[in-house]
């Protein structure tokens, strides 16, 4: 089974807005991950959370340090906290097309 990991990014206002401008950079960066599968960003009160799935730990591993260096370089004035980071391995999948 995949291996996924939900990032909470909280107090992190204009994360979303910047993470959305640089899509096309985001996107080379997870896509570039061995393994990767999906991800998406959603946008909440006080922040976003993002949900990343790829073939095994080691790829969401890759993802939260990727992201982690994504954001320290290209939003340094943004004080951004660390991430609430939970992750574990996929048990079942329902989807639209079942």
């Amino acid at each position: 089974m995949p291996h996924t990991v939900l990032r909470i990014y909280d107090n992190a206002p204009g994360l979303v807005d910047a993470l959305v401008a640089h899509e096309d950079d985001v996107r080379a960066l997870l896509t570039g991950v061995a393994g990767f599968r999906i991800w998406g960003l959603t946008r909440t009160a006080t922040g976003a959370f993002t949900l990343t799935v790829c073939d095994d730990k080691a790829g969401t591993d890759e993802t939260v340090r990727r992201a982690a260096g994504w954001i320290k370089t290209n939003l340094p004035d943004a004080n951004i906290p660390a991430p609430t980071v939970i992750d574990g391995e996929a048990v079942l999948r329902i989807d639209a097309a079942s």
